[in-house]
């Protein structure tokens, strides 16, 4: 049966109303990105929500049905999350509505199908690593990028948490260099904050004016500069550039501290 653009909007209302509720079952510690300004735009001259939020195992996201990609996803990591599987079993993401999911074989080879919550970070559990391998958890990444400083990045934060570190991530990305296969927009600019926390309980409680806090924008292209450590700016930066706010469970005065300052801390 044809799906008409009525019966997409009711879908896409219906999700969002069911998705959020079963979000609310997952709280994240330091709050959801939220935007800073109505970015709502018009579907077909029709006004329809722009966003679906998904709550999955391992991480939660706020899909972007106008890109096919997520405007964020969010994720915690431990010791106990990293682990010896590995499936690359990339596919749709079944919990959207047919007419916005992203199939498996995309990108082509044009593109990397860059993570945003990385197969390592969920890879304790078959279950759980599969599910890091939906299209919703990918974006369009130039391989310099996503087999480069990102992963090196990932690398670095993993290497800590098996040294005893917990760790709050978010990722994703912004900007507009075109669409694959006319569908998926290229981001120009993808970007990861990283709250890292000593392992621990009361994780909210404890952050305070000296938690250690990484920011990352990455251009996605062959990055001008080796090393992830190039790439740090402050969560502010990103706030400005995404439209989001983050960290908004913590104070106003600890916010102002933590996402003004950028990570000194040496990486070599």
């Amino acid at each position: 049966m044809k799906l008409t653009f009525l019966t997409f909007q009711c879908f896409l209302v219906l999700s969002f109303v069911t998705l959020t509720s079963q979000a609310q079952t997952i709280r994240l510690v330091f709050g959801e990105p939220t935007p800073i300004a109505d970015k709502s735009v018009e579907i077909n001259k029709s006004l329809a929500p722009r966003n679906i939020p998904i709550t999955h195992r391992g991480y939660v996201l706020s899909y972007n049905v106008t890109r096919h990609s997520a405007d964020w996803v969010a994720w915690h990591l431990s010791k106990g999350d990293m682990g010896p599987f590995r499936t690359n079993a990339f596919r749709a993401d079944e919990i959207l509505p047919p007419p916005v999911r992203v199939p498996g074989d995309t990108f082509g080879s044009t593109y990397d199908r860059g993570h945003m919550c990385p197969s390592e970070d969920r890879s304790s559990t078959l279950e759980g690593n599969r599910e890091t391998f939906l299209m919703s958890n990918m974006q369009p990444q130039f391989f310099t990028l996503n087999r480069g400083i990102w992963k090196g990045l990932e690398g670095y934060v993993q290497t800590l948490v098996k040294k005893g570190q917990e760790a709050y991530l978010w990722a994703g990305c912004y900007g507009d260099l075109g669409k694959v296969n006319d569908l998926v927009t290229i981001p120009a600019f993808c970007w990861k904050i990283v709250l890292l926390l000593p392992e621990g309980s009361g994780d909210l409680r404890r952050a305070n004016r000296n938690t250690r806090l990484i920011a990352v924008i990455m251009p996605n292209k062959k990055p001008p500069i080796p090393g992830w450590g190039n790439y740090r700016t402050t969560v502010r930066a990103i706030e400005q550039a995404t439209g989001l706010d983050f960290l908004t469970e913590l104070s106003p005065q600890l916010q102002t501290i933590l996402e003004t300052r950028q990570d000194s801390v040496s990486v070599r």
